[in-house]
């Protein structure tokens, strides 16, 4: 069982940049949260990368005697600040949230899968993600056609 510990991944640069996520939170109905490790200023607080995990077992009755499933979903927010240009009076304005980018990833594991089984479902989502379709998709904003 992994126990709950800073995770530091890169993100997307060309030249990668790690990101270290800290633990700051956990509740029973959002799981644990992390933040960004930077220096608590506002603009870092508003542009602090947020992910969240929840760990739940329940019983879906989808038919008799079927085991119970469990379903881990992660959540990841990127947040993007703003910085308005120098007003009239020569103040210069606090920064403000622009947009936030987000993705949520939702596992529904039966109790009976194997530990292999598992693994491909995570291994093919993340091999899906790297394909030309999902770049095209996430990272152009390009949409679906037919041929």
């Amino acid at each position: 069982m992994p126990a709950i510990s800073s995770i530091t991944i890169n993100d997307g640069k060309a030249t990668p940049v790690a990101v270290t996520l800290t633990p700051v939170g956990r509740d029973s109905k959002t799981g644990v949260f992390f933040h960004r490790q930077t220096t608590p200023t506002v603009t870092n607080m508003l542009a602090a990368a947020q992910l969240g995990t929840k760990d739940s077992r329940q019983l879906i009755r989808k038919g008799k005697n079927l085991p119970s499933d469990r379903s881990l979903s992660f959540s990841l927010q990127l947040p993007t600040v703003e910085s308005l240009s120098v007003s009239d009076s020569g103040m210069v304005p606090a920064p403000t949230l622009a947009y936030v980018d987000s993705v949520m990833v939702v596992f529904t594991l039966s109790e009976r899968a194997t530990s292999q089984e598992r693994k491909d479902l995570r291994v093919l989502l993340r091999n899906f993600l790297d394909s030309s379709m999902a770049v095209a998709m996430v990272d152009n904003g390009e949409s679906l056609y037919s041929a």
